[in-house]
C-alpha cells in the first residue's frame, strides 16, 4: 500500500515551484467544513449538527463517542437518583444542626452541616446556654433531636441511625443495579449503531499469525475466496521506521516552505532554504533505502473486505473459537496447509493503528510489564510528594489557628495587637520575643512575622537573611518563617506539577505500549489518569488524616531503627512528621474529622465540577487573542487555526472514573457528593455536546473498547463505598451499636480476656473491637450486601478464567441484512473512511507530500 505514494515523494530540490501563494480563508472554511462533524442531506448539503442532537444520532462517528454521551447522560440520572434516596439521612444531618452553625472557625465549616458528624458533633455539650435546647444524637440519652427552626422532634437513636444506614443500603443497591443496566444497554446501543451506519468494519476481517514471508495480498485472496467474493485485502507490514520518517519528512517540508515564504517576502534568505533542501534530500535518501528493503518486510497482520455480508459472517464463523479450535481444525483449512490463522472483526479503518502491527503479542506484554512498573513507581513517588505537600500545608494552617486562637496574656506578650509599621516599633519587639523561652519564643515569631507580612511587606523583607542561621536577630529574625512559607507555596504548586507531569507521563506510556487500535491506546491512558486522579483526590485524604499507631510506628521502624534511635536520641515519630500516612490527628471518622476533612473533601469535588468547564474558556480565550497571532505563511498553517481541537477521550473517560469512585467511596458519610457527582456528570454532558458540535474536529471512529471498559470499573466503586461504610457507620463518637446477639457481646468481652494487657493483640481488640462494630444491626445489612455484591462481581470473572480462555468464542449473529460492499460504496451510503489502505486514512494523510495528496492508492 506505500508503492503509489513512495515512487511520487516530492524531491527536495523543486520548491514551490509556482513562488509563494498567500493561504486562503475559503480555503482554510472549506476544509474546516470537511473535518468537522456535520450532517448530509440527500443532496450533499452539509449543515452542522444541531444542539438538540441526541447522543444515539452521534453514530456516525463511531459507537465509542455515541457510548461516551450516551453514558454520561445515564450516570446524571443515576446519582441525582442515589442522590434523592439519600435524601431523608441528609436531611437528618441538616436537621442536627445548631442554630448558630455559621459563627465557625473555618470558612468552609458550616458545611459539615451537610455530613454524618454534624448529628453527633458536640453531643457531649449543648449547642445553647439552656440546657434543654440541645440538636443532634446524643448517645448517652440514646435519644435524636432534629429541629427545623425553633420546632423540634425526638426520635430514638437506634432507630435513627438504622434508617440511615438502610437507606445507603438501598442507593447501593440502585447503583449496581444500574450499572448492570448500562452494562446491558451498550451492549444493544452498538448493535443498533451497526445496524443504523455502514463502515467499511461491516464487511472486513482482520487476520492475525499471518506467515512473515506474506508478500502478495493476492495469495491471502486467494485464500480466503473460499468464503466468497473479495474486494480488497490490505497488508501491514514491518512499516513503522518508514511511517515515521514520512512523518519527520512532512514536518521539514513544512519548515522548507515557510522559509521559501518568508524569503519571497524579503525575511529570511536563501542559505536557510538551501539547507533545508539538503536535509530533505538526505530525508529522501534514507526513504529510498527503507523502500529498497520492503521487499524482506514482514507481515502481521492483513485487513481481509468481503463484497458480501454472508461472505463476511461465513469466515467469521469458520474462525470462531479459542485456542482449543484452533489447533483442532484440519491441514486443509490452514493457510498454506500450515499456519492456523487468527480471525476477528476488524476495527474501523481511523482506529487503526498501522505503525504497530509489527509489535506482537509477545513484545506488547513486555512492553506493558515494564510500563506497569514504571507506573507504580512514578504513583509511589508522586504519592510520597503529595502527602508531604499537603502535611506542610496542615502545619502551616495549625500554626495560623494557633495564633488566631492566642488571647490574654500570652497574645499580649507576642505583641501580636501592635500594628508593626516602622523598624522603631519592630525592634522592640524582636527584643522580648529573645528574652522567652525557645518553645513560646517560636510560636510568638512565627505569629509576628505572619502580622508582619501583611502589615508592613518592606520591613518583612528587610528581616529575612536567607543565606544565614536562622537565628533571633535583626537580620534574620523572620528568615524561619519565609522559609516554611516559601516551602508551603512549592508545597501546594508541587502537586499541580506532579499531576500535570505524571498525566503526561501516562499519556506517553500507552504510547510506547505499542496497541494496535486507538481504542486501546486510549483506554489505556484512561486508567492511567484515572488511577492518579483518583489516588490524588480521593485516598490521600485518608493516608495523611487517619491515625494507625501499628502502621505509624511500623514506617518509623523503617526509617530509623528502635535501636539507633535510642542511642542518638533521636524521635522514632520524626519520619512521620514529614510523610503522615496514617499518622494524622483522627483515629476514627469522628465528627471532628466531618468538620475538618469531610468539608475539604465537599470543596474540592464541587470545584472538580467545573473542570469541564475549562475548555469552553481556552477556546474562548483563543478566539479573543486569534488577531494578536502572527499570520501564517501557508495553507497548511492556516488550515490548522481553523481546525479544532481534539476531543481528549481518555482523560474525560479518567475524570468521570475517578468522580464516580471518589463521590461513591466518601458518599456514606457525606451524601451531598451523590449530587455533586450529578451535576459534574450534567455539566460534561452540555459542555462536551456544545464542543463536539460546535469545536472539537471530527474524532476517530471509537470503538466500544474505552465505554466496556468503564463499565467494568464502575461495580468496583460500588465495592469501595460499602467497605468504607462499613467503617463510617462502626466509627466511634457516632452511630449506635445495637448488637444483633447479647452472645456478640460475650464473645467480644471473652477475646479481651484472654489477650494480654500491653499487647498489640489487645490494643487492637481495645481501639476497634471488630465484633461489635461488624454486628449489630446498623452495620451488619452492608456487610452482607458487600459479601454478596464481591461473590457476584468475582465468580464469573473467576469462571470465565478457569473454563472459557481455551473454549471461549464471540458469538457472530445472523448479520443485519447489509447490501453488497460495492454496491454501498458506489452510492456513498458509507461512512468514514471506505477502505483500508492507508493512504486513505487522513490519521496518515499529512505525513505526505501535499502535492501528492491526491495519488490516493484506489481500492
Amino acid at each position: 500500500w506505500f508503492e503509489a505514494k513512495m515512487a511520487k515523494v516530492t524531491p527536495a530540490t523543486t520548491t514551490a515551484e509556482g513562488g509563494w501563494e498567500p493561504p486562503s480563508k475559503d480555503k482554510a472554511i472549506q476544509f474546516r467544513e470537511l473535518h468537522h462533524p456535520r450532517l448530509k442531506d440527500e443532496n450533499g448539503v452539509t449543515r452542522p449538527y444541531p444542539l438538540s442532537t441526541s447522543p444515539k444520532e452521534f453514530a456516525a462517528m463511531g459507537s465509542g463517542i455515541a457510548l461516551y454521551y450516551e453514558s454520561l447522560r445515564f450516570l446524571t440520572g443515576l446519582f441525582f437518583l442515589m442522590f434523592l434516596i439519600s435524601m431523608p439521612g441528609l436531611l437528618v444531618m441538616v436537621f442536627s444542626s445548631p442554630e448558630d452553625i455559621t459563627k465557625t472557625e473555618s470558612a468552609i465549616e458550616p458545611l459539615k452541616a451537610l455530613t454524618v458528624g454534624n448529628i453527633y458533633y458536640g453531643h457531649d455539650q449543648t449547642n445553647s446556654t439552656s440546657e434543654g435546647d440541645w440538636r443532634g444524637c446524643d448517645p448517652n440519652l440514646n435519644t435524636c433531636r432534629l429541629c427545623v427552626g425553633s420546632v423540634c422532634q425526638e426520635f430514638e437513636e437506634d432507630y435513627v441511625a438504622i434508617a440511615v444506614s438502610a437507606l445507603d443500603c438501598l442507593y447501593t443497591i440502585v447503583y449496581l443495579l444500574g450499572v448492570f443496566y448500562l452494562s446491558r444497554r451498550q451492549i444493544k446501543r452498538v448493535n443498533e449503531i451497526d445496524q443504523a451506519t455502514l463502515s467499511a468494519a461491516d464487511w472486513t476481517v482482520e487476520v492475525r499469525d499471518l506467515p512473515l514471508d506474506v508478500e502478495k495480498a493476492g495469495e491471502v485472496m486467494e485464500y480466503f475466496s473460499k468464503f466468497g467474493d473479495v474486494v480488497n485485502v490490505a497488508i501491514g507490514r514491518s512499516d513503522g521506521a518508514i511511517i515515521r520518517t514520512f512523518h519527520k519528512r512532512h514536518l521539514l517540508e513544512q519548515k522548507r516552505d515557510r522559509e521559501v515564504a518568508r524569503q519571497q517576502r524579503g525575511s529570511s534568505n536563501a542559505a536557510a532554504v538551501e539547507k533545508l533542501n539538503t536535509q530533505l534530500t538526505q530525508m529522501d535518501a534514507k526513504i529510498e533505502r527503507l523502500r529498497s528493503k520492503r521487499a524482506n518486510q514482514k507481515s502481521h497482520a492483513a485487513f481481509v473486505t468481503f463484497n458480501d455480508e454472508s461472505s463476511y459472517l461465513a469466515c467469521l464463523k469458520a474462525f470462531n473459537g479459542g485456542c482449543c479450535s484452533r489447533m483442532c481444525i484440519s491441514q486443509n483449512q490452514k493457510f498454506r496447509k500450515k499456519y492456523a490463522l487468527k480471525v476477528i472483526r476488524a476495527p474501523e479503518p481511523t482506529d487503526l493503528l498501522w505503525e504497530n502491527l509489527e509489535f506482537g503479542t509477545l513484545q506488547r506484554f513486555l512492553r506493558r510489564c515494564i510500563t506497569t512498573t514504571l507506573s507504580i513507581l512514578i504513583l509511589l513517588v508522586s504519592v510520597v510528594i503529595v502527602v508531604a505537600a499537603k502535611s506542610f500545608k496542615e502545619q502551616g494552617t495549625q500554626k495560623a489557628n494557633e495564633c488566631a486562637v492566642m488571647a490574654g496574656s500570652q497574645r499580649a506578650a507576642c505583641h501580636l495587637d501592635t500594628v508593626i509599621l516602622t523598624p522603631q516599633q519592630y525592634e522592640p519587639i524582636i527584643a522580648d520575643i529573645e528574652a522567652m523561652p525557645p518553645s513560646n519564643a517560636s510560636l510568638c515569631a512565627a505569629c509576628v512575622c505572619t502580622n508582619l507580612q501583611a502589615s508592613a511587606p518592606n520591613l518583612y523583607a528587610s528581616s529575612i537573611a536567607v543565606f544565614f542561621p536562622a537565628v533571633y536577630g535583626t537580620d534574620g529574625f523572620c528568615t524561619q518563617h519565609a522559609l516554611f512559607f516559601g516551602i508551603q507555596i512549592a508545597a501546594i504548586a508541587s502537586i499541580f506539577i506532579i499531576n500535570t507531569s505524571v498525566r503526561f507521563l501516562m499519556v506517553k506510556f500507552s504510547h510506547f505500549e505499542r496497541h494496535h487500535w486507538l481504542s486501546q491506546r486510549e483506554a489505556s491512558s484512561a486508567m492511567s489518569i484515572f488511577i492518579l486522579q483518583f489516588f490524588n483526590t480521593g485516598l490521600i485524604t485518608l493516608l495523611v488524616f487517619s491515625q494507625i499507631d501499628e502502621v505509624k510506628a511500623g514506617l518509623a521502624s523503617a526509617a530509623s531503627s528502635a535501636a539507633s534511635a535510642a542511642e542518638s536520641g533521636q524521635d522514632v515519630t520524626e519520619f512521620t512528621r514529614y510523610f503522615p500516612i496514617f499518622a494524622g490527628p483522627y483515629q476514627d471518622l469522628t465528627p471532628k474529622w466531618y468538620a475538618v476533612v469531610g468539608t475539604s473533601i465537599i470543596m474540592t469535588v464541587f470545584l472538580n465540577a467545573f473542570i469541564p468547564m475549562v475548555p469552553v474558556f481556552v477556546t474562548g480565550l483563543k478566539k479573543a487573542l486569534a488577531g494578536l497571532r502572527p499570520q501564517p505563511l501557508l495553507q497548511e498553517e492556516l488550515n490548522e487555526r481553523y481546525l479544532g481541537p481534539e476531543l481528549q477521550i481518555a482523560q474525560r473517560y479518567g475524570l468521570v472514573l475517578s468522580t464516580v469512585f471518589v463521590c461513591l467511596l466518601y458518599s456514606s458519610g457525606i451524601p451531598i457528593l451523590l449530587l455533586c457527582a450529578s451535576v459534574t456528570f450534567g455539566i460534561m454532558y452540555s459542555v462536551e455536546k456544545l464542543l463536539l458540535l460546535r469545536v472539537y474536529r471530527t474524532p476517530p471512529q471509537y470503538n466500544d473498547t474505552i465505554a466496556r471498559l468503564m463499565v467494568k470499573c464502575l461495580p468496583y466503586a460500588g465495592i469501595m463505598h460499602m467497605l468504607l461504610g462499613l467503617w463510617i457507620y462502626s466509627a466511634r463518637g457516632t452511630f449506635p451499636r445495637p448488637l444483633l446477639s447479647p452472645e456478640i457481646q460475650k464473645y467480644a468481652d471473652e477475646l479481651l480476656a484472654q489477650a494480654k494487657p500491653g499487647t498489640q493483640e489487645y490494643q487492637l481488640l481495645v481501639t476497634y473491637n471488630i465484633p461489635a462494630r461488624l454486628f449489630n444491626w446498623v452495620v451488619f445489612p452492608m456487610f452482607i450486601l458487600l459479601l454478596l455484591s464481591a461473590m457476584g462481581l468475582l465468580l464469573p470473572k473467576l469462571m470465565a478464567a478457569l473454563c472459557g480462555g481455551l473454549l471461549r468464542s464471540n458469538k457472530v449473529g445472523d448479520g443485519e441484512g447489509l447490501p453488497p460492499y460495492r454496491d454501498a460504496l458506489a452510492a456513498h451510503k458509507i461512512s468514514g473512511i471506505p477502505n483500508y489502505e492507508l493512504t486513505s486514512n487522513r490519521n496518515y494523510k499529512g505525513v505526505f507530500s501535499a502535492k501528492n495528496q491526491q495519488d490516493d492508492v484506489p481500492v
